[in-house]
């Protein structure tokens, strides 16, 4: 893949991308394969379903919200995580951070992490954005999609009606700080 495709960049939809299912989306690309396409988790769409409704016995009582993963298999879940220590942790998206759609996975998960701890150590989404063979190369000779490096808290901060906005402004400038550091509110 070119583009600078990867796992662990994010893809910030261009202002002209108006499908409803992308339209100001920011998306975690996770797989990308030139053969076999790409997969990724749209980080700015949390639902008001808490993690404990939907999966009652594994997470009874949490709190947490739901994301939409993207528009593909609307019955999947995955999950994105700090927990590099478990057996097997899934893959890993960047330093530090896996991902995966195991049962397993998600219930390990979900059992070694406190509900109300301090700080966020993963996110379950419901679906995913996928792509065949080629069409990610496409979109992006469309200009449909900006990709730009990601960090921890990209992944995990709870902004999220700000991050299209924030990717978006860190896709327009070259610089070389640290993903975390570059904000709206920084250059404020």
């Amino acid at each position: 893949m070119s583009h600078g495709l990867e796992p662990g960049r994010l893809l910030v939809a261009a202002k002209s991308l108006y499908d409803d299912n992308f339209h100001r989306t920011v998306i975690l690309l996770c797989r990308c394969h030139p053969e076999m396409g790409a997969l990724g988790l749209v980080l700015n769409r949390p639902t008001e379903i808490p993690v404990g409704r939907v999966l009652p016995e594994e997470a009874a009582g949490r709190k947490e919200p739901l994301w939409i993963g993207g528009p593909v298999d609307g019955r999947s879940l995955w999950i994105v995580h700090r927990r590099g220590d478990l057996d097997d942790p899934g893959e890993e998206v960047i330093e530090g951070v896996w991902f995966g759609a195991a049962s397993s996975l998600i219930e390990g998960v979900l059992a070694t992490n406190a509900p109300d701890a301090e700080g966020t150590t993963f996110r379950l989404y419901v679906g995913y954005a996928g792509w065949g063979e080629g069409q990610l190369e496409q979109e992006m000779e469309a200009d449909a999609w900006k990709v730009v490096p990601t960090g921890m808290a990209t992944l995990f901060t709870g902004a999220t009606s700000s991050l299209w906005d924030d990717m978006m402004l860190r896709s327009l400038l070259p610089c070389s700080r640290e993903p975390e550091l570059l904000t709206n509110s920084w250059l404020s």
